[in-house]
């Protein structure tokens, strides 16, 4: 983990990294979870993942969180346990 005064020019490099190109060649299903008050990145980061993804499935969490909270646990394992049954 990055910490002191690495943490702003670390976080702002990994804000800068585009992947976008690499995208369509991902072959994988892939499900993007992402809670739309994220605050450390926003709703539209990964709307614009699921969207660049051949064959993916955003679900949207209700929250203002980046991890996952605990309350919604079962439902992310439900939600996981589903996309690859």
């Amino acid at each position: 983990m990055v910490g002191g005064p690495a943490r702003g020019p670390y976080r702002l490099s990994i804000y800068a990294a585009d992947a976008k190109a690499l995208l369509p060649a991902v072959s994988a299903p892939a499900l993007v979870l992402h809670y739309r008050g994220d605050g450390v990145i926003p709703h539209r980061g990964g709307l614009q993942l699921a969207e660049g993804l051949p064959d993916a499935r955003l679900v949207t969490l209700e929250g203002r969180y980046h991890l996952p909270d605990i309350r919604d646990l079962d439902h992310i394992v439900d939600t996981i346990t589903a996309f690859l049954s």
